[in-house]
């Protein structure tokens, strides 16, 4: 494949492909070396994680690809602390935290990338919500009342203005 000029890699860049439901390292190896000259970052998660450890991050990095670890962390403070750390020490470009476990945890988080002797520190990102959580979830399952989501979607909206402005 040729060289990808400087808007091509910067597209790449942007491009985040999941490794879900894969059931060998083989697959894996496939899937990155055909898509890694146009994917930049390939999400390994729960499954895939669970099932081949971190050499499944190290398969997708030894391809020159950045990895977003996504295991949503949600734990005590000082476990996540350990996770960030360890996570930081794989070489991550990304790894999540769920913000349902509180500011304390996601501070925890931080505190772990930072403790972490590495050069390079991963983002770390906080999960306010599953995609698969819908309205009747919300409403029925975890009794958040509809007001509460209509000022959700406000304030979410008047974040992205903020953003914009800045």
């Amino acid at each position: 494949m040729r060289e990808l000029n400087e808007k091509e890699e910067a597209a790449r860049k942007m491009i985040c492909l999941p490794l879900d439901g894969l059931k060998s390292m083989d697959e894996i190896k496939s899937r990155v070396e055909e898509l890694n000259p146009v994917v930049g970052l390939f999400k390994i998660g729960k499954e895939t994680f669970t099932r081949f450890g971190p050499a499944a991050v190290n398969l997708v990095q030894s391809y020159g690809s950045e990895v977003f670890l996504d295991l949503k962390y949600h734990d005590i403070p000082n476990t996540v602390r350990g996770a960030a750390v360890a996570a930081s020490e794989l070489g991550v470009e990304i790894f999540d935290v769920h913000a349902s476990g509180g500011l304390e945890m996601m501070k925890a988080a931080v505190t772990g990338v930072l403790e972490a002797d590495v050069k390079k520190k991963p983002k770390v990102i906080g999960v306010t919500i599953l995609t698969s959580i819908d309205k009747d979830v919300m409403n029925n399952q975890l009794n958040i009342p509809e007001l509460l989501m209509s000022r959700f979607s406000a304030l979410r909206s008047s974040q992205k203005k903020q953003v914009f402005l800045a």
